[in-house]
Order: structure tokens, then C-alpha cells, then sequence
């Protein structure tokens, strides 16, 4: 049974109804069961995923498989995944239609925004054949300012605290977003907010363990963005070594550098060239803890919920069954 769930205000300014049409056309041709269910609002897609899946986890030997197809961008995608319940019963795909599409820019899957190649993308998705077992992370926060999602959030591309998380956090209820996605340039909101951010943003005392005890410090952190895959934040290659399945955490964490520094540097972290920036930590970890001395913004794939001064990150190897 296919699951098509769909976002239809994800697109970065561009309509998404002909390529929903395309995939529901394509399902018909091939005589494959399926229903579309549209999200409305915040958290939609979790629930629709958590009534597909079911509300527990089964481990049943015969697991019925559901596959569901995301028609969105990166936020939907991870609302989708948290609802997510039997992983292991789940074959999941995406065709990306978002103002970021980080998750599919870090596995190489064409934008389909301005990829020609539609048709190519949905018959991956209608063979739906394994292709990939991907990681994913989960934060858990320890503890937090306010928290109204659950404590644990899983993540596909990066979780992050402190500029980054400011960063989503006020592109989430900024009008510029919408915006910069009528002119059909929705990346755009990143780098204006994300201007502002820096020049304004806290920093705070930080130390963050990783899974073999080594411990790092910061007397002024700015963020650390813990990456699954390579990108976040609209194209910014903050780890251009992270390997979605090699069941490996990849830490970024900047601070103890001057922010008109930090600036100067942003084009060479655009494009994953500023490990050799003093001020830069970057390695590689299972899991991790971070504490920091004032609550910060946290998010997962963007995707902000609280303020927190500590939590707990973790990989989940090999999770996510991928269909493309």
C-alpha cells in the first residue's frame, strides 16, 4: 500500500499539483493500491505517519509494509519520520518540492523544482525497491526551557543548537519566507536571516562529550550542527565528509571566534571548505552529549521546538528504508 503525503504550501514558490498528478498517474498504470493525504498545518504529518504506521513499534515476524511517499521539503520530511512507528515495516521515498531540500541535495536526488527529470524520480518511487539503508539521528533533551514535542526528535540531516537553530526558529514565523518564495527564491530567507542572526545571536560556555570521553569546550560557542548528511540551513556544506550510512555522527561546532570573523568565513563553509578555520572543531561520534551554560534554540531538520541547555544526541544505524 502506497502512502502519498503531501504539503501542498512546502514549494518554493512553485506548484506541485502536475507532479502530484504524475505520481498518482503512474501508481494507476501499474495497478498499485494508494491514497494522498494532505498536511494542513504544524505537526500533520506526524500524525498521519503515526496512523499509518501505528502507534507502537511491532515486532511481529510478518509485518505488513507500508510505503509512503513524502511530497515536500525537508520540514515535512521530518515531521513525517517522527511519526514513524515500525521502521522496520516502512519503505519510505521522497520527491523534494521545498525551499530547501537539504536531505535530497545531500543524497544527490535532483530538486524537483527545477529538475526536468520528473519522470525518472517517480518510477524509482512506483518500484519501490530498497535502494538504501540510511541512518538517522535522535536528540533527546535533558533539559529544556519549554518543550511542547515529544523529548526525543528524530532527525535526517542535521541536528543543531545555538546560530543555526536561531536561524530556523525565526525563518519559521518570518513573512520573509514567504516572500522570497513568491520570486521563486526561498533559499534567500536563510542568508538574510541568517545575517541578522549572527550579528545578534547569544553565544554561551559549551562542552560536548563524545561517545569515546573526549571532551570539547568553548568559552563562546556560536552552534554545533551535528550532521547526518552533508548540508543544512539551504546549502550550506557544513560537513562535506558525512556518509548517511556509515552509522557515524559528523560534528560541527564553531565558537571562540570573533562573528565578523565567522562571517568572513561563511562563503568557504558554503562551500565545506573551512575545517582549517581556527575556532572550527569538527569529528566524528556514535553519539554525543551537549551542555551549555544559557538555554539555546535546538532544532532537527530545521525543525525548532525549545530552547535547551542540555541534550543527547545519537545515531541510528541503517533505520530508514529508502526506495530511491
Amino acid at each position: 500500500m502506497y502512502h502519498i503525503i503531501a504539503n501542498p504550501s512546502a514549494q518554493s514558490g512553485h506548484d506541485s499539483g502536475e507532479l502530484l498528478r504524475k505520481l498518482e498517474g503512474a501508481l494507476r498504470e501499474r495497478s498499485l493500491e494508494f491514497e494522498t493525504l494532505f498536511t494542513r498545518g504544524a505537526r500533520d504529518g506526524t500524525q498521519i505517519a503515526r496512523r499509518i504506521t501505528g502507534t507502537e513499534p511491532a515486532y511481529d515476524k510478518d509485518v505488513s509494509v507500508q510505503t509512503i511517499i513524502v511530497l515536500g521539503g525537508d520540514g515535512t520530511i521530518n515531521e513525517v519520520l517522527n511519526g514513524i512507528r515500525d521502521f522496520r515495516g516502512t519503505k519510505f521515498g521522497f520527491l523534494p518540492v521545498g525551499s530547501s531540500n537539504d536531505f535530497a541535495r545531500g543524497l544527490g536526488i535532483p530538486d524537483m523544482n527545477i529538475d526536468p527529470s520528473q519522470d525518472t524520480a517517480i518510477q524509482k518511487v512506483c518500484e519501490g525497491n530498497v535502494l538504501r539503508q540510511l541512518d538517522l539521528g535522535m536528540l533527546h533533551y535533558d533539559t529544556c526551557e519549554s518543550n511542547p514535542a515529544p523529548a526525543d526528535r528524530i532527525f535526517a540531516i542535521s541536528a543543531g543548537i545555538g546560530f543555526d537553530a536561531a536561524i530556523c526558529e525565526e525563518v519559521s514565523r518570518s513573512c520573509l519566507k514567504a516572500f522570497f518564495n513568491r520570486l521563486h527564491l526561498g533559499k534567500a530567507t536563510y542568508g538574510v536571516i541568517g545575517l541578522k542572526q549572527l550579528l545578534g545571536a547569544p553565544s554561551a560556555r559549551c562542552e560536548i562529550t563524545l561517545s569515546d570521553g573526549t571532551k570539547l569546550t568553548s568559552k563562546q560557542l556560536i552552534f554545533a550542527a551535528v550532521m547526518n548528511t552533508s548540508f543544512e540551513g539551504g546549502g550550506y556544506r557544513f560537513a562535506p565528509d558525512a556518509v548517511p550510512d556509515d552509522g557515524l555522527l559528523n560534528l560541527a561546532a564553531i565558537g571562540d571566534i570573533t562573528k565578523l570573523n565567522a562571517l568572513a568565513h561563511f562563503p568557504a563553509a558554503h562551500r565545506g571548505r573551512y575545517y582549517h578555520v581556527k575556532g572550527v572543531r569538527h569529528c566524528l561520534s556514535k553519539s554525543l552529549h551537549v551542555e551549555t551554560s544559557a538555554p539555546l534554540w535546538v532544532h532537527t531538520d530545521g525543525e525548532v521546538a525549545a530552547k535547551a541547555s542540555s541534550i543527547t544526541i545519537q545515531i541510528l544505524p541503517g533505520v530508514l528504508q529508502l526506495i530511491q
